[in-house]
């Protein structure tokens, strides 16, 4: 007996994962889970939006799938009156701007906001386009969204907008007082000096000591504004307790898996009738030992009874079970408002969804948000009007958001066009161009098929000198 009271004591299990009920899910500075009964404050709340992001799979997939069927090509809506360098110019600048707008769209979603800066440079025109000429004008250079953890809004006495403030964070007060060297050691002078030149007021107020900056020229993209808050509400916000509740069965998987390739493996050696003695536990610690020496991870306890081994497994029903995952990957779906069908082509019952009907809920948003964001690409290009003294600018859009067969589609549209309900520029934009950049290419074609000149036909055989016609070939 005491050969196994010092066994069982000496035994301490080595599990993989060691979790506290309290601390699973989002680790904030509180080391606490979300909890839909807590009021919590914006910049807490994009804390879990972000986190879920990355580890949800049904969040992440949506935002992005939302954010790919947002963002279209870019395209410029001209009026008669605008020239054509006007037009190639800001072609161009929509050319520049369409890799940022994925961005600024998934910033939205995710924090709510989106606040994009741009910095100009200098160029000449034939940079953009070799059948201008060497006019200079100013372009955007750089396009980035600010760090919403790091802005702070206040509710303007007089209508919806609201004063933006930039909490400047410690590594760029230590990169601006260091004039271009970072926390880390790293040195970047080139950064400096490219800031220095953008933001020059910023950088004077950094060295003044001053830490709450105001940015009266941004233009922010918001979410949804209610007047008893100063923040937006985050688009993850209705979805995060039914996130963090998956969050918890998750963690359950993982415990259980965790218990089963830690197996316990329990060795009885002896019995009432037949006594082990120190001798046959200690042949029998040999055995185990250089059996477990094969490198799977078990744990040897050892009794003395008759020799029996046997494995101790914990319950896998649960493990095995997907059904718990149903009504939390629901929840999501719900809260987010964007139907399964259009995430990964499929629903959980075959023939059960329609993917033109589902499409009609999320559409709305999708719309709403891509005006948003035209709004801002309007800013920017009345921006560039006056920076490079252009009488006009174009109106932005995108084109049409793709989520029907387009093959049937274009079928009724031209049906709907030959009967006058439709323009042709509507059937363009469902290619991704407009009718104006057709008809251009079109009489482009023209022209050159007039220069090349009409094929010469073959002429035909003469006939025979006898007059007689040639057999014809049998």
């Amino acid at each position: 007996m005491s050969e196994l009271s010092k066994t069982v004591a000496g035994f301490t299990p080595n599990p993989i994962y060691t979790y506290n009920l309290n601390t699973v899910g989002y680790y904030d500075p509180l080391q606490a889970p979300f909890d839909n009964t807590k009021k919590y404050t914006y910049h807490e709340l994009i804390r879990f939006c972000r986190y879920f992001f990355e580890t949800d799979t049904i969040a992440r997939t949506v935002l992005n799938r939302m954010v790919d069927m947002a963002v279209t090509d870019l395209q410029n809506e001209y009026t008669d009156s605008v020239d054509t360098t006007v037009k190639t110019y800001f072609d161009a600048v929509a050319a520049r701007l369409q890799p940022y707008l994925e961005t600024i769209a998934l910033e939205y979603l995710v924090n709510g906001i989106a606040v994009p800066e741009v910095t100009y440079t200098t160029v000449m025109l034939n940079k953009l386009d070799r059948s201008l000429g060497r006019k200079r004008v100013q372009v955007p250079d750089s396009v980035w969204v600010r760090n919403a953890s790091n802005l702070r809004l206040k509710r303007r006495p007089t209508g919806y907008e609201r004063s933006i403030y930039l909490e400047i964070p410690p590594e760029d007060v230590t990169f601006i007082e260091q004039k271009g060297k970072r926390p880390d050691g790293t040195d970047d002078v080139e950064g400096y000096r490219e800031l220095v030149k953008a933001y020059p007021e910023y950088v004077k107020a950094v060295l003044k000591g001053q830490r709450l900056f105001l940015l009266p020229e941004a233009f922010p993209i918001y979410g949804d504004l209610l007047s008893h808050s100063d923040y937006p509400i985050p688009y993850l916000k209705n979805a995060l307790k039914a996130m963090q509740h998956k969050e918890y069965l998750k963690l359950m998987d993982q415990t259980i898996v965790s218990r089963s390739i830690e197996l316990i493996r329990q060795v009885k050696v002896g019995s009432d009738v037949f006594p082990a003695t120190d001798d046959d536990l200690s042949y029998t610690k040999v055995a185990m030992a250089e059996a477990a020496a094969s490198g799977d991870r078990v744990f040897n306890l050892f009794t003395n009874h008759t020799v029996d081994i046997k494995w101790i497994l914990p319950p896998l029903d649960a493990l095995l079970s997907d059904v718990k995952y149903v009504e939390p990957n629901a929840e999501i779906f719900l809260a987010l408002g964007f139907p399964r069908v259009l995430t990964v082509g499929e629903s959980l019952r075959s023939n059960s969804s329609d993917s033109r009907i589902a499409s009609l809920g999320p559409l709305s948003k999708l719309h709403r948000m891509r005006s948003k964001i035209l709004r801002w690409v309007e800013h920017v290009y009345e921006k560039l009007a006056e920076l490079n003294n252009f009488p006009a600018y174009p109106k932005p859009e995108f084109s049409p958001v793709q989520f029907q067969d387009m093959t049937a589609l274009t079928q009724f549209a031209i049906q709907a066009q030959q009967a006058g309900a439709i323009s042709k520029d509507v059937i363009a934009q469902m290619y991704g161009s407009t009718y104006q950049k057709e008809l251009e290419k079109i009489q482009q074609e023209s022209l050159a098929d007039d220069s090349t000149g009409p094929e010469t036909p073959e002429e035909p055989p003469s006939p025979p000198e006898s007059g007689v016609p040639p057999e014809e070939d049998q």
